[in-house]
């Protein structure tokens, strides 16, 4: 078995055997990357170690020969299959290295073999066996034949592994064969679980030692490329569960690939994790005491276990099974063991393995009574030598940082220190520095390199356990971070936005496993723990259909009911929370709810019992009944609400007010002060949740609270920033960075400037996406700020080979106009030379199509483009399009005056249009000339050349029949002149022009029809059998009778297409007097950006600019739709 990443190289004592990458078969002794070094020489020492060269010609003759015939004998593949030497020697290469000096003696030969290892072109394993008819057959990883054939050793009499029915075909012609090992025997149980009962069963796993860390290695990897095909080939089916699980309803087509929070490991499954651990700090508190523990391979329960000649490496399974019941134990001994800090309120660990496979837990407790002062942290946690001789030795074996290692040490200012900073000055008393680090008392130069720990675990365990004090929840983080960290060639992968995501394929290259991780996992022992318990509770709109809380086994949930709408549905009346306090079931928010009650099926026996409660059906509800059952005192709980994004609308809104208050239904969710609202936002506005001009800091300040995750934070921070809701954004940064910036400032050993400085980096990717910088808001520029040139260039690098593809299939679909345009274009931006280009094309011409081909063409070929548009809609159409007022920040002035982009010469922006091979604007017609001579200027000045558009490739396109630019007021001779065909600068673009139909070419007839319509000589076509008006009013009672008036529903369906937003306001004006019911007025709460403006000014405003009204009056069941 080899791997696509080398063996791990340490010094010291032998390991567990570990694998990094996939894992693939070959008979290559020799190689780096070969598994016979784990068995004969020890892959985690030097290939200069002493017995490497030696290890296997100390192996006797005699009993190989004796092992190949006792194989002979007894396996019945040996009749079927060939040995090694009966194959060319040219297969099996350096193969004698195995057994020394035994020539061409007979061996069972099962190998799986790939020609090419390198890491993109390792498939999936297979097993390949040659028959001694020379034919050759793959055993797939589900064939219940891959282990006989594999691990001989372990299956000598051939008997099955693990499989699934039916795979093993390739040995159909082999009838005997197949009837003497039995293929057709039924495989009931699980993969791990058959794993499982075979290695604790069968005394033989403790024998061979090394053998047995490849076989637990490769049988736990075996079913990891099963779950993962799996979930590769169901992606889209994963895809809409993790949705369900969190509320969302919509999953969009994606190429993307992501492992779903069910998979261990998974990004989504530590983010679960995290926030799960984050939500009981968020209950209860931070944490009182942080402890480490680590396995010690010479306890006695593992040393009695070992037979002559082996060590801890050899027993896996025993490491894993001791270490089980010592962190067991110790978790005990927590809940009783400080009586003066009282119960313990909460407890969290993670189990984790070392390099060598060792497994170590981090844990986080917290007490009732905190530990804060320096004489409370002094009584429990001790930084010095004891004085007994006892403790000192269990202290010297076990708690001094005796052994830098490259892991901890860094150079700073030339000089090499240690991240966790030993040797530690002396201190004569234990203290607190401003940022809550407990710097622990060191009275004698022997204390500078002790690790701090309690004394009494110390003696009860002998092994290292580091406990220190802690007093920050984010040392949450700090236990998942390495259970998803990967080796350091991953850890920090940055991916373009535009690039396709492959978390299965990160997974496998980030991975590192060991045997002991291997063993522990197919134990079925938990990595991580949380007592008490956390449900994560979705949030999802009233439409909503598929947030289910329990499936029938038929998958039919007509019946069922999600968390949400149980919640909504929960008993009336009063019960006793505690001693002495009553509560009403109405005062209930959603989290606490499910804190406090837990739902189970319905038991009509069960009906009446004391803290038994029955839900509030309607009569006409078919769901099914629970019982709500109050829970214990000492059955403590934690319910949270899933996270929702400021960017997903309604549902973050409904998030926010379901944190706040109660509610018996979603329509009460709207309703604030015996007034409904039309929407979530207004409703949680009105409620003061979202209030006035401070609502972003608000919003900012109530996440850190919640102890949302930095990253979190960021997206939050973004979001606000883009919608203009944080009035002092350098401000609010400077309040706030530590916190956006905890997971990079950790991740760089505390260092705040370094942390700060990538979170800078990262918000800014953020911005970028929307057109804006961090200038825009006044923040600091990171230090190695990261450019838009290099983000253009990473983000389509993962989709060059299909855009190539894409623009050959396309080249040869282009019609003779196009593929003359396409030449030119793509000639002049290959040579760097001026172009200036105008493509003049009625609709259905293809000129979308030749733009997005000379996209493809030249982004696969690595060149930047520059792809926009007028509007926002016609940028949609082109990959990576924005508008073109957002790719060169033209300002937005009515009049069109003294236009001058804020766009420097060396900024980011100015890089990325500056190295952009061609620059393509879609709709041009539509835009002003100003905006024209806005662009030309903006060029000249990135490029600093005085030719027009600063000698770039400039490609215009559009279809002069259709929208003119806007000029309010205007005449027609106005509209005119402000077409770019008026600016000086038209005279120097070269027209090419698309004549020939492409959308309708099978019907000439109907695109000269509509050709005629666009040039305005269509005939006209009498409509006489459609109703028609022509007043006001017989309009409004055509569209809105006072039948449709009566049922909002019905209204939602309906609307008047009218040109201008002041027709509109009439025709509402006039619709909302005819609704019965009393009429309401409300004003917008209106926020100036700059203090000169005077409110009694906004009414006027509004009158010269048409915008929204600064007054909205309505009536009940007066239906509102947005963006019709």
């Amino acid at each position: 078995m080899e791997t696509t990443a080398e063996f791990p190289d340490y010094g010291g004592d032998s390991g567990f055997i570990a694998i990094q990458g996939k894992v693939y078969h070959r008979v290559r002794p020799s190689h780096a990357n070969s598994a016979v070094r784990w068995i004969l020489y020890d892959g985690f020492l030097p290939a200069s170690a002493p017995h490497h060269d030696s290890h296997a010609q100390r192996l006797p003759p005699a009993w190989v020969r004796a092992m190949q015939l006792g194989l002979i004998r007894v396996n019945p593949f040996v009749l079927y299959l060939k040995v090694l030497s009966q194959l060319p020697p040219q297969l099996c290469p350096n193969a004698s290295v195995i057994v020394e000096d035994t020539g061409t003696a007979t061996e069972i030969a099962a190998f799986m073999s790939y020609e090419n290892t390198a890491l993109a072109e390792v498939r999936p394993r297979r097993l390949i066996v040659s028959r001694l008819d020379d034919r050759n057959h793959a055993i797939p990883t589900t064939s219940r034949l891959w282990e006989p054939l594999a691990y001989p050793l372990f299956f000598p009499s051939g008997t099955l592994g693990w499989g699934v029915v039916g795979n093993d075909d390739q040995l159909r012609q082999g009838n005997q064969a197949n009837a003497a090992i039995g293929v057709g025997v039924d495989q009931a149980t699980t993969q791990i679980w058959y794993y499982r009962l075979l290695l604790l069963r069968e005394d033989r796993f403790a024998l061979f030692g090394r053998l047995t860390n490849e076989y637990l290695v490769d049988m736990f990897t075996r079913n990891l490329e099963c779950r993962l095909k799996y979930i590769r080939d169901n992606q889209h089916a994963v895809l809409v569960e993790d949705a369900r699980l969190m509320g969302e309803d919509a999953v969009e087509p994606t190429q993307d690939i992501y492992l779903p929070s069910s998979f261990l490991g998974s990004n989504r499954w530590a983010s679960e994790q995290i926030a799960d651990s984050l939500a009981i700090a968020a209950h209860f508190g931070t944490p009182t005491f942080f402890i480490t523990m680590t396995c010690n391979p010479k306890w006695r329960e593992i040393t009695s276990q070992l037979r002559p000649g082996q060590t801890h490496t050899h027993v896996p399974l025993v490491v894993a099974r001791v270490f089980k019941q010592k962190l067991r134990r110790l978790e005990q001994l927590l809940a009783s063991m400080f009586p003066q800090a009282g119960r313990v309120v909460y407890l969290v660990h993670s189990v984790e393995f070392q390099k060598r496979g060792l497994p170590h837990a981090h844990i986080l407790v917290k007490y009732a009574a905190d530990c804060v002062s320096p004489d409370a942290i002094d009584s429990v946690i001790s930084a010095e030598m004891p004085v007994n001789d006892d403790d000192a030795r269990l202290v010297r074996s076990h708690m001094l940082h005796k052994h830098p290692s490259a892991y901890c040490q860094r150079e700073k200012n030339g000089v090499t220190e240690c991240r966790f900073h030993y040797p530690h000055p002396i201190r004569p008393t234990t203290t607190i520095d401003p940022s809550g680090r407990v710097l622990y008392r060191r009275r004698s130069p022997e204390d500078l390199w002790v690790v701090p720990h309690c004394l009494p675990l110390l003696r009860a365990f002998d092994c290292h356990i580091n406990f220190e004090a802690a007093n920050s929840s984010h040392l949450f983080q700090y236990i998942f971070k390495y259970i998803h960290k990967g080796p350091d060639r991953a850890r920090y992968m940055v991916r373009a936005p535009g690039a396709a995501i492959d978390e299965i394929e990160d997974y496998w290259n980030a991975r590192y496993l060991s045997a002991g991780e291997a063993a522990w996992r197919i134990l079925g022992f938990h990595i991580t723990r949380k007592e008490p318990s956390v449900t994560a509770l979705p949030v999802h709109l009233p439409d909503a259909t598929n947030h289910r809380q329990y499936r029938r086994r038929d998958n039919s949930q007509e019946n069922s009911l999600s968390f949400l709408d149980r919640y909504f549905v929960r008993p009336i009346g009063d019960f006793l929370s505690a001693p002495g306090v009553i509560r009403s079931f109405d005062s209930l928010t959603y989290s606490e709810y499910y804190t406090i009650f837990r739902i189970a099926k319905y038991d009509p026996a069960k009906a009446g019992r004391l803290n038994y409660f029955n839900e509030t059906h309607p009569h006409d509800s078919l769901a099914v009944r629970m019982h709500v059952i109050l829970r214990s005192t000492g059955s403590r709980h934690v319910a949270r609400i899933r996270a929702a994004r400021p960017s997903e609308g309604e549902r973050y809104y409904l998030r926010a007010l379901l944190q706040h208050r109660p509610a018996r239904s979603f329509q009460d969710m709207l309703t604030v002060d015996g007034l409904q609202h039309d929407s979530y936002q207004l409703a949680s506005a009105a409620l003061g949740l979202f209030a006035d001009q401070n609502e972003g800091d608000l919003a900012m300040l109530e996440a850190i609270a919640s102890l949302y995750t930095p990253h979190q934070l960021r997206v939050l921070f973004a979001h606000l920033l883009v919608n203009d809701c944080i009035p002092t954004p350098a401000v609010l940064w400077n309040d706030v960075r530590v916190h956006l910036s905890l997971d990079h400032i950790f991740r760089h050993e505390n260092h705040e400037e370094l942390g700060v400085n990538h979170a800078l980096q990262e918000l800014s990717t953020y911005l970028e996406e929307h057109g804006k910088s961090l200038a825009d808001y006044g923040l600091p520029e990171p230090t190695m700020y990261s450019a838009e040139v290099e983000h253009e260039l990473e983000r389509w690098n993962a989709q060059r080979p299909e855009m190539g593809s894409r623009a050959d299939d396309a080249l040869g679909v282009l019609n003779p106009e196009q593929r003359a345009i396409f030449d030119v274009i793509v000639n002049a931006a290959l040579t760097g030379t001026t172009l200036l280009a105008f493509i003049d094309g009625k609709a259905g011409r293809g000129k979308t199509f030749l733009i997005n081909t000379i996209c493809d063409y030249l982004r696969a070929r690595e060149h930047i483009v520059v792809p926009t548009a007028t509007s926002g809609y016609a940028a949609q159409l082109y990959p990576g399009g924005r508008t073109m007022h957002s790719a060169f920040k033209v300002p937005v002035n009515e009049r069109n005056e003294m236009l001058k982009s804020p766009i420097a010469a060396r900024s980011s922006r100015a890089e990325l249009l500056a190295r952009a091979a061609a620059i393509m604007w879609d709709e041009a017609p539509m835009a002003n000339k100003a905006v024209l001579a806005c662009v030309d200027d903006t060029s000249r000045t990135i490029m600093d050349n005085d030719l027009p558009f600063g000698g770039k490739v400039f490609v215009l396109l559009g279809d002069f029949r259709q929208t003119c630019p806007v000029v309010r007021h205007g005449s027609r001779a106005d509209v005119v002149d402000a077409s770019i065909k008026s600016s000086s600068l038209w005279r120097h673009f070269t027209i090419f022009r698309l004549t020939t139909p492409i959308r309708n070419a099978e019907d000439p007839e109907f695109a000269e029809f509509v050709d005629a319509i666009g040039d305005g000589a269509g005939p006209d076509v009498a409509l006489d059998m459609l109703d028609r008006v022509d007043t006001e009013a017989g309009l409004i009672d055509f569209v809105f009778p006072d039948s449709v008036l009566t049922q909002p529903h019905l209204c939602c369906r309906r609307s008047i297409l009218a040109p201008t937003n002041a027709q509109v306001d009439a025709y509402n004006e006039t619709i909302v007097s005819r609704v019965h019911g009393e009429q309401r007025t409300y004003l917008a709460a209106d926020v100036e950006k700059t203090l000169s403006q005077e409110r009694d000014l906004w009414n006027i405003v509004k009158a010269r600019s048409k915008r929204l009204a600064y007054k909205v009056a309505t009536r009940v069941r007066c239906p509102y739709v947005d963006r019709v």
